[in-house]
């Protein structure tokens, strides 16, 4: 959706956006976004400006974006079997709410939420200050974990190399989720990568594993409708 919104823009000054561009700024804040894009394609606009109109075009886009293979089953399982899980995102604080409008039943899963323009994270990707911040808080809202160490028992989940470089200067292993279109040399940083996180199995990082029977139908007491019965487990 950032690329679809973005390119409804270039298309006015005759640019295209690509993707060996794009990686370079996944993961960054809003104004260093807009600085390297007004900069990059030489537009006739101030970065406050790109701001203004950008935000037009996402704020029309992202409440329709949708959760990617396998999100909702892990978010399910950790908080199932309590383990602590944080949002940290460069996201502002009002794109945030904008993009997680229409999925309410998941983010209510997470222990907490660190964004971009939280004033305790200093220093924007790739820093490490956002996932620092993050699993502090988790120690502090965990009391159940008194021998917890917050970096180093802390697992990153990242889609862009930025995350990724953020969370091995935090000194937490990386567990990467790349689009199909990054390099392949823009995933080595990564502890593990995986095409989905429907394929990731969470015994690997030492996480409680599934253990569900996979079932072939499911029958509902009341209306419903079951767009993917091959994703559908059961205890």
């Amino acid at each position: 959706l950032y690329t679809e919104g973005t390119q409804q823009i270039l298309d006015m000054f005759g640019h295209t956006y690509d993707w060996s561009f794009k990686s370079k700024l996944m993961g960054k804040r809003t104004d260093e976004v807009a600085r390297m894009i007004v900069d990059n394609y030489k537009l006739p606009m101030s970065p406050e400006e790109w701001i203004v109109r950008s935000k037009e075009k996402y704020d029309s886009l992202f409440p329709h974006v949708k959760s990617l293979p396998g999100v909702l089953k892990l978010v399910h399982h950790l908080s199932k079997h309590s383990v602590p899980i944080s949002v940290a995102s460069s996201s502002s604080t009002a794109a945030f709410k904008i993009k997680t409008q229409n999925h309410s039943g998941l983010f209510s899963m997470f222990d907490a939420v660190v964004l971009g323009d939280d004033p305790r994270v200093k220093n924007a990707k790739p820093a490490p200050d956002i996932f620092l911040v993050a699993a502090e808080q988790l120690r502090q809202l965990d009391n159940s974990t008194g021998d917890c160490e917050p970096v180093e028992d802390s697992l990153v989940v990242e889609d862009a190399p930025l995350g990724v470089e953020a969370g091995r200067a935090a000194g937490m292993p990386v567990l990467m989720v790349p689009h199909p279109k990054l390099a392949a040399d823009e995933t080595k940083a990564a502890s593990k990568v995986v095409k989905t996180l429907a394929s990731f199995d969470p015994r690997d990082f030492s996480l409680p594993g599934y253990n569900y029977t996979k079932v072939d139908h499911v029958i509902f007491d009341m209306d419903g409708l079951l767009l993917n019965t091959q994703d559908m487990y059961s205890q």
